[in-house]
């Protein structure tokens, strides 16, 4: 009964955004990536290596993280944090020149 009880546990904290292992292990950490699109107040960007732990999902962006707004094709540097869903989110953006 444990081991059921412990799967749905976990398995609701993961619908409900709750960080697991691997989130808590990415969280904070500096990557690089390049902005696939922004429009108006937001946009998304590519990391191949975050999206290759998160089911192949770019990572949001903000106008209020980023250090200027960043064109499609710019090269960003990037701490990453998560959303209230656990989708990737990027905050403390610098466009590089």
């Amino acid at each position: 009964h444990d081991v059921k009880a412990s799967r749905r546990a976990a398995t609701h904290s993961l619908r409900l955004g709750t960080p697991g292992r691997r989130q808590r292990a990415m969280e904070g950490q500096c990557y690089e990536g390049v902005v696939k699109c922004f429009k108006g107040s937001f946009g998304f960007v590519t990391c191949e290596e975050v999206s290759a732990q998160h089911s192949g999902r770019d990572i949001f962006l903000h106008k209020n993280d980023v250090n200027s707004l960043p064109g499609v094709g710019s090269k960003v540097k990037f701490k990453l944090g998560f959303d209230d869903k656990g989708n990737p989110k990027a905050f403390d953006v610098v466009v590089a020149e």
